[in-house]
């Protein structure tokens, strides 16, 4: 590969892992009360669930 080729992958990378990013800000932001549906907490290892009958 020469020198332009590689400089031209790199900024493909650069790019993808930027919107990468971008995607993961979003998918981490809060959720309104209201939209959150599920949030339920589960510990597999001690059957705990904090919203069940115990």
């Amino acid at each position: 590969m020469d020198q332009e080729a590689i400089k031209v992958k790199i900024l493909q990378e650069i790019d993808k892992t930027e919107k990468q990013i971008a995607q993961y800000r979003e998918r981490i932001k809060p959720i309104a009360p209201d939209n959150a549906i599920g949030r339920i907490l589960v510990m597999p290892e001690t059957r705990l669930c904090v919203n069940c009958a115990q």
